[in-house]
């Protein structure tokens, strides 16, 4: 583990210097106003601080839940559009002032090379026993077949003319194209680095309700779920595989806050409490089987989740047309920690055409 941590590092100080910041002076910073902070907290009522704290977190958590499960509303309602020319029509409706794409842009692998998304290769860090054993019993995957591909976007990029500069973003996925999975692993988008959100993960076409526009100087391809599905695109055709064979989107130890925020309600709605890899809580989105649940349909409408919906929606042309059938919740210690290191994966239904 001990050499992932050295690769995080390494793209943390590429990112800081960046905006001409340091390690020792960000903590020079944040030392200082600690102790400004204390200072204050002596001066301040404590009963009247502890009562604002509590109302803003229930407003938050309110807000949070009903903006997440509009957004897996419209991503569920995407999912059953029967062709491009519907879903745009349906985007236009949500999207008057912003046009969102029904497809992609992005198809050809290329790109990444053309927008300086540079990937590095190391082997698949997950080979804790039981996460091998939550692969072979529930996606009847190995765990030795999975790669591990860092994509990082940390040099200026030059198209028509114009210069792009370097963002310092880069998505750490795990691919396993014998089994058609994705694991997202660690995510700073170039979004979440023009707002200077440390580990915020932001996708722009996200904000169906709350649309963040992008600054004009960042580079065009910058979605996760563009950047990703054309490494995945990439990694099957060397395989011999089909890009539609995709049936699993992970993501692992979460730490985006309105995502971590949303499941944890998910679970205190039903009853469950986090546990680890044995013990899973499975809501299901869009299961013809049972249904659907709105802890299942809120989870997808997630920063985290959204990312797994558009990566299905603007891609159904190569993808076929699919749709979020479960998602699963799991702790990665099995201990009460377990809420600060969750992870959740999205079952995807077979390809329709």
């Amino acid at each position: 583990m001990s050499r992932y941590l050295a690769h995080y590092e390494a793209q943390l100080k590429a990112l800081l210097s960046i905006y001409g910041l340091s390690l020792p002076n960000i903590y020079s910073y944040l030392q200082h106003h600690h102790h400004h902070d204390q200072r204050q907290q002596h001066q301040t009522s404590h009963p009247t601080r502890r009562i604002l704290t509590l109302e803003h977190e229930i407003d938050s958590d309110e807000t949070a839940w009903d903006i997440a499960a509009a957004k897996g509303r419209a991503f569920v309602r995407m999912f059953s559009m029967p062709t491009t020319a519907e879903l745009q029509a349906y985007l236009d409706t949500l999207s008057p002032h912003r046009r969102i794409p029904a497809a992609s842009p992005w198809t050809e692998p290329s790109a990444l090379e053309l927008w300086n998304w540079t990937p590095e290769y190391a082997q698949a860090m997950y080979d804790e026993e039981g996460f091998a054993q939550l692969f072979a019993r529930d996606l009847h995957a190995r765990i030795e077949d999975n790669v591990f591909v860092c994509m990082s976007n940390t040099e200026p990029t030059v198209i028509d003319g114009m210069t792009y500069p370097a963002t310092g973003a880069w998505y750490s996925n795990l691919y396993n194209t014998a089994s058609g999975i994705i694991i997202a692993d660690n995510l700073m988008s170039p979004m979440g680095v023009s707002r200077m959100g440390a580990g915020d993960f932001q996708e722009e076409g996200a904000g169906l309700i709350n649309p963040r526009l992008a600054p004009p100087w960042l580079i065009h391809l910058k979605q996760w779920s563009d950047v990703t599905f054309l490494m995945w695109t990439r990694l099957a055709e060397r395989a011999g595989v089909q890009v539609d064979s995709i049936r699993y989107i992970f993501h692992a130890g979460v730490s985006n806050p309105p995502t971590k925020q949303v499941v944890r309600r998910a679970l205190a709605r039903a009853g469950h409490s986090l546990g680890g890899w044995d013990r899973v809580v499975t809501f299901p989105v869009e299961d013809d089987s049972i249904g659907s649940s709105e802890e299942g349909t809120a989870i997808l409408g997630t920063p985290n989740g959204s990312a797994t919906g558009w990566f299905i929606a603007q891609h159904r042309e190569q993808l076929g047309r699919r749709k979020v059938v479960s998602v699963s919740v799991f702790g990665e210690l099995g201990t009460p920690v377990s809420a600060e290191c969750l992870s959740l994966y999205f079952t995807l239904d077979e390809p329709q055409r």
